[in-house]
């Protein structure tokens, strides 16, 4: 069994580099989406991916963190994960109307009032910049990397016992969460809600084993590929159930039906029995031990 460059280092330095990437990314979109997103779409949808990251990179590790500084990182993330999210929605919408508009010119009114709210979602996203720039905005935003070097260096082990190497750990964060997953697979016929809970389960195991890629063998790289299919399949019945329930600019087109469930569900056993047979032996096993144990 191959394991990560990492695995065999001690937690804190394998935790402290997973998230150093995840900050930095954050900061690296973040002044691109705020000044230039006319120039690329992908700047704003890039920062709302990564502030994702950063924010479950934040909450696997903050056993290793100060509380106090992680809650105000956490929530300053949560106010561009917002801001951006708002922006991207705008533009898919945005790009899908247009596309549409030189056949259906009565679609132009709400294609304004759109970019009117798309203007609006920017101006919160500068300011956030601004103000995470302490109002003196440049190339980068340079007061937020300096808390997240201070974030850094408070990072350590903080147990009783001796720190576990990065391996170890990695297992222990990763039991949770794998339950959840497996413990969230829909029935046949199942729900909306369901599925889009169920999607999160598996977004949260994918972000996890991306954060925890160093420690861990090359399945939890192939893992994660399929986790990400699963995520859009899910995403593709899910975009399906929110156009039924939108009022605006609905037509045949909208309403067609996404992929059939039963391939979710065959790519979820996929991840479980191929990608990750250990694990997913491991969690089954966890989940069996729970149910049947007392509370």
């Amino acid at each position: 069994m191959s394991l990560g460059k990492f695995a065999q280092a001690p937690v804190s330095v394998g935790a402290s580099r997973s998230l150093k990437q995840r900050l930095e990314a954050v900061l690296y979109w973040l002044p691109l989406a705020a000044q230039q997103p006319e120039q690329d779409v992908e700047y704003v949808h890039q920062l709302r991916v990564s502030t994702r990251r950063a924010g479950a990179a934040l909450k696997l590790f903050k056993d290793l963190l100060p509380k106090k500084k992680a809650k105000h990182l956490k929530q300053t993330l949560k106010c561009i994960r917002n801001a951006a999210g708002e922006a991207r929605d705008h533009d898919v919408y945005l790009a899908r109307l247009t596309q549409r508009s030189a056949e259906e010119p009565a679609l132009d009114p709400l294609i304004q009032q759109i970019r009117e709210q798309r203007a609006t979602a920017q101006a919160k996203l500068v300011q956030l910049w601004r103000e995470t720039c302490n109002s003196n905005p440049s190339d980068s935003p340079v007061e937020s990397d300096l808390e997240i070097r201070q974030l850094l260096k408070r990072l350590h082990w903080r147990g009783k016992k001796s720190e576990p190497n990065f391996h170890k750990a990695a297992v222990r964060w990763l039991k949770p969460i794998i339950h959840d997953f497996f413990s969230a697979e829909p029935p046949a016929e199942g729900e909306p809600e369901t599925l889009h809970q169920y999607r999160i389960a598996a977004k949260h195991v994918r972000y996890a084993l991306d954060l925890l890629k160093p420690a861990l063998t090359k399945a939890a790289t192939k893992a994660a590929k399929k986790l990400s299919q699963l995520q859009d399949r899910l995403g593709h019945i899910n975009d399906h159930a929110t156009r039924r329930h939108t009022p605006q600019a609905i037509d045949a087109s909208d309403r067609l039906s996404g992929p059939p469930l039963g391939r979710v569900q065959t790519l979820a056993g996929r991840i479980a029995d191929y990608c990750l047979p250990n694990l997913a032996r491991r969690s089954r096993s966890w989940i069996s031990r729970s149910k049947n144990s007392p509370s």
